[in-house]
């Protein structure tokens, strides 16, 4: 839904849980849906936390899935290329235009629960 040469940004991001590596983050944002993204300091909170905080979303989707981690996404998350880890693909869009996509890849061992 962008245009291929439109205003975009990539950020990447490495998080960790008690000193080991949680989850990678591969995110492309579109800047006019972020208004102010690119000229912010993002050394105090995440992408995800500003974007929260400046870029409301009105709707959006979930895809989660297990895939075969690439040779880079493994590097950072310590472990094999090739074993099976836990992905979410979410893409988030404000009323009028996208916001973001963004694919975290968790570590090996990561699960989620849901509680309805």
């Amino acid at each position: 839904g962008v245009n291929a040469d439109g205003p975009a940004e990539r950020v990447e991001t490495l998080y960790f849980a008690d000193g080991a590596p949680y989850a990678y983050e591969d995110r492309w944002l579109w800047l006019p849906g972020a208004p102010g993204f690119e000229a912010d300091d993002l050394s105090a909170q995440s992408p995800n936390e500003w974007l929260v905080q400046y870029a409301p979303f009105s709707h959006g989707t979930l895809t989660y899935s297990a895939e075969p981690v690439s040779e880079q996404a493994a590097g950072y998350l310590g472990c094999a290329a090739g074993t099976p880890v836990m992905v979410l693909d979410r893409c988030t869009f404000g009323p009028d235009h996208p916001v973001t996509a963004v694919r975290v890849m968790h570590a090996p061992g990561h699960r989620v629960r849901l509680e309805i």
